[in-house]
């Protein structure tokens, strides 16, 4: 992969179907999916923020107000202080109905329902403390709703950003989901490819 001597000498060539960008580096040229790659920013910057209780929130006006089953409303209540470290503000509003007035600010401009539906997909009702594993998982959510998907058009200079503070990560060829953020294909393989070498 692209090693620290040779993170900052190479090039963006081009991008592929609103998705792949290709990255030339040395004899090799490295594939970034760009969905992978910005969830993987954002995972560890939502980490890190989580850990130091730093994450930002934005305010939604009007706020949303969310209808949820009861063993929903139990693990709301039993988790409260989950949802109010990933950056939501939620009060009650009514039988079975509570309103949200602030969303983890990667989220803002989401639809608040679904996310925060599947965000308290698999906390339970008697937990109010997160393992490490479902706090990872949560934020890998979240980074995932938040990441620009495939097929969504960016400019050069923003995937340029994007590679860039990918590469200072520690580990930035895998996604929180554990697929590859970049292949790397060498120069002899198109050369094999094209019988030019055999």
């Amino acid at each position: 992969m692209i090693s620290k001597a040779k993170e900052h000498q190479y090039r963006v060539i081009g991008q592929a179907f609103d998705t792949y960008w290709f990255i030339e580096s040395g004899d090799t040229v490295y594939v970034m999916d760009q969905h992978a790659a910005h969830e993987k920013v954002l995972f560890n910057r939502n980490l890190e923020a989580y850990n130091n209780r730093r994450i930002s929130s934005q305010m939604i006006a009007p706020p949303v107000v969310v209808t949820v089953t009861e063993q929903e409303e139990r693990i709301l209540n039993s988790n409260a202080q989950v949802f109010e470290d990933f950056g939501y503000e939620i009060r009650p509003f009514g039988r079975k109905e509570y309103a949200v007035y602030a969303v983890p600010q990667d989220l803002y401009g989401l639809d608040v329902k679904e996310v925060f539906h599947e965000i308290m997909g698999g906390l339970s009702d008697n937990s109010k403390n997160l393992s490490g594993g479902s706090i990872h998982l949560k934020l890998a959510t979240i980074s995932c709703k938040a990441a620009v998907k495939g097929n969504e058009r960016i400019s050069e200079k923003e995937a340029e950003a994007l590679i860039k503070e990918l590469l200072t990560l520690p580990d930035p060829y895998t996604c929180p989901h554990g697929r590859p953020t970049m292949i790397a294909v060498k120069k002899t393989d198109f050369e094999k490819s094209f019988k030019r070498i055999v």
